[in-house]
């Protein structure tokens, strides 16, 4: 059993093997976001599910751009939230969110910025170059 140190949280009870519950908590957190990787993977971004690939070396391609296009989406994301004033969802229980996502932040970005083949390559040449803000911020 986990207790945040938000009393008000409820407690979260997670069935595992590992022995030490610190170990148990960052487990948990990493397993999550490589869940919510997979949610924008496959439904809520990417649709990755809607591509009718069937060639294995097909489909491994198309995971690894579409993996790329997400570490993009969210390092562009973290830039945009830096530099931007993002709208922020306050609700009565006095918890804030951000009104957008980091990764629909970036994706927005990226979806607006490069249309062609020629503008991704220019953008990852200026992250190559470490002339991006990408590379200067994170």
């Amino acid at each position: 059993m986990w207790r945040s140190a938000n009393k008000d949280e409820p407690v979260i009870c997670l069935i595992t093997n590992i022995l030490y519950q610190k170990r148990v908590g960052k487990q948990y957190a990493k397993r999550w976001k490589i869940e919510y990787c997979f949610k924008h993977l496959k439904t809520n971004g990417f649709n990755l599910e809607d591509m009718s690939l069937t060639d294995l070396k097909k489909i491994r391609l198309m995971i690894s751009l579409v993996i790329v296009a997400y570490v993009l989406s969210i390092r562009e994301g973290i830039i945009q939230k830096k530099t931007q004033k993002i709208r922020v969802i306050k609700y009565r229980n006095g918890n804030e969110y951000p009104a957008v996502s980091t990764f629909r932040c970036g994706l927005q970005f990226i979806s607006n910025q490069i249309v062609s083949y020629l503008e991704l390559d220019k953008y990852l040449g200026l992250i190559q170059l470490k002339k991006h803000s990408i590379v200067q911020i994170v």
